[in-house]
C-alpha cells in the first residue's frame, strides 16, 4: 500500500511551479487518492505510532516532499511547513535562528514530520545539535549531484520568483546557467556556497550514525527509470528492489 504513494507523487501530481487548469486539477486529484489510500493504511492498522518528532535534513531537488508523504502515510502524523521567514528586496529570508527553531518545535506534536533545508557545517552546528539534542527521528535525503543540478535549473526556469530566472532566460544556453550554480548562489541567493559546496555539507548528516539516509533514485524505484531503462528487466528488478528496501529501511528507523 505504500508503493502507489510513490506513483501518485511522481505520476499523478501536477507540477507545482505551473498554475495551468491540467497541474491544478492533477494536484486536486491526487489530493483526494492520496488521502483515500492514508485511511486504507490506518484502517488496516499499518501505521505505527513512534511518540517521537521526525525531522529531514533535506538536501534541495531530492525528493524530500515525496518521503514526507510516504512518512506521513505510516506514521499518521502530519506533515508541517515551516513559519515562512520574512525576505528582503533580493528574496533572501531573515537568517535561521535557535527560536525560529523553537517556534516550529512548539507546533509540532510526535509523529509528525518536517523539512529543514540545512546543511552540516560549523555555521549551522548550534541548529543540529538542536535536533540531536531534541531526540527527533532524523533522515536525510540525498541525490545524485548531478541531477540536483538539473533540477535546480529547471526550476528556476520555470518559476519566476526565482532570482535568477530573468539572467536565466537571457543566457544563449543552459550550459552558462549550470555553471553559475556550481560557482556561485545555488540556494539562489547572492554569495550563497556552490552546489558541491553545499553536497559536500549535506553529506555529512550520513556521518551520524542517527541519521538515516534516503535516496532519492530509491524512493521513486521503477518511476524514475526512463523509458529505455524501464524496458530492462535487470534495472527494474534492481529499482523495485531497492525501493522496497528503503520502505523496510524507513519503517525500521521509525522505530
Amino acid at each position: 500500500l505504500i508503493i502507489p504513494e510513490f506513483f501518485i507523487c511522481i505520476i499523478g501530481s501536477g507540477s507545482y511551479y505551473e498554475n495551468s487548469f491540467i497541474d491544478k486539477l492533477k494536484r486536486k486529484i491526487n489530493g483526494i487518492i492520496r488521502r483515500i489510500i492514508i485511511k486504507i493504511i490506518r484502517l488496516l492498522g499499518l501505521t505505527i505510532k513512534t511518540n517521537k518528532k521526525i525531522v529531514n535534513f533535506a538536501h534541495p531537488a531530492s525528493g524530500n516532499d515525496i518521503l514526507r508523504i510516504v512518512i506521513h502515510s505510516i506514521t499518521g502524523g502530519r506533515h508541517l511547513k515551516l513559519i515562512e521567514r520574512e525576505k528582503d528586496k533580493f528574496g533572501n529570508r531573515a537568517e535561521m535562528t535557535l527560536d525560529f527553531l523553537i517556534n516550529n518545535d512548539t507546533r509540532m506534536k510526535n509523529d509528525d514530520i518536517i523539512n529543514y533545508h540545512l546543511a552540516n557545517n560549523k555555521k549551522t552546528k548550534e541548529f543540529c545539535q538542536y535536533f540531536i539534542d531534541n531526540n527527533y527521528i532524523l533522515f536525510l535525503t540525498i541525490r545524485d549531484p548531478r541531477d540536483v543540478l538539473l533540477s535546480k535549473y529547471g526550476r528556476i526556469i520555470r518559476d519566476d520568483d526565482m532570482h535568477y530566472n530573468k539572467l536565466f532566460h537571457s543566457l544563449k544556453n543552459r550550459v552558462k546557467g549550470f555553471e553559475i550554480l556550481l560557482k556561485d548562489g545555488f540556494m539562489n541567493k547572492k554569495n550563497t556556497d556552490p552546489l558541491p559546496i553545499v553536497y559536500e555539507d549535506y553529506l555529512r548528516w550520513t556521518e551520524n550514525k542517527n541519521v538515516l539516509t534516503v535516496q532519492y533514485e530509491h524512493i521513486v524505484g521503477i518511476n524514475g527509470l526512463n523509458k529505455s531503462d524501464k524496458k530492462n528487466n535487470l534495472k527494474r528488478k534492481i529499482a523495485f528492489n531497492n525501493q522496497n528496501k528503503l520502505i523496510d529501511m524507513i519503517y525500521s528507523h521509525l522505530g
